[in-house]
């Protein structure tokens, strides 16, 4: 009995230790403090890194901590750990890892609101549909076979020049486009 006392004593100070140090454990759904800490600080020295990232999350009107801390959780339901998400995000497209936290975006409508007009911005170039066909008309005329090479043309003049230019152009500009745009010449049907 004496000797199982003492080995009692022995053991009692190690059974303490074992039981106190023996720390957060992660599980999927439930990650340990350090993990998640991991994760978030992670991610945000990421973002800080890449200016895009800032610039989405400003216009999405979410700060890189709630982003974090957001993202953090949708991976943590999927992955036992921290590192064990970080492996398998790695192996993943970005598309694929910006499907997983898109929603932590927040309310996506003022973003992709955003995104319209700064598209509208740019093609707002003064083309209408209607001086397209009219090009295209003069273009093509009775030639069906045209209608490829005018249409690639019709397309490059619209990145190209202003409607207001082609007020001022002549028969010789009009041919000068055969040699501007000569890749569009393999689309004419022989």
């Amino acid at each position: 009995m004496k000797n199982v006392t003492k080995l009692s004593l022995y053991l009692l100070p190690c059974i303490f230790l074992l039981v106190a140090c023996g720390g957060e454990t992660s599980t999927k759904g439930n990650w340990s403090s350090s993990d998640m800490d991991r994760c978030t600080s992670d991610m945000i020295s990421e973002m800080k890194d890449d200016p895009e990232s800032e610039e989405m999350l400003e216009i999405a009107g979410v700060s890189m901590e709630d982003f974090a801390s957001c993202a953090c959780e949708k991976v943590e339901s999927l992955y036992e750990s921290e590192s064990a998400a970080s492996i398998a995000l790695d192996g993943m497209s970005d598309e694929e890892v910006g499907m997983l936290i898109l929603s932590c975006f927040g309310d996506l409508s003022d973003m992709i609101e955003e995104a319209v007009e700064l598209e509208e911005s740019f093609d707002d170039s003064g083309w209408t549909e209607e001086m397209a066909n009219e090009f295209l008309e003069g273009c093509v005329g009775d030639e069906v076979a045209m209608q490829g090479y005018c249409s690639c043309v019709l397309e490059n003049i619209m990145t190209d020049f202003d409607p207001s230019d082609l007020e001022y152009w002549d028969d010789e500009d009009y041919e000068s486009l055969a040699e501007l745009y000569s890749d569009c010449l393999e689309l004419i049907e022989y």
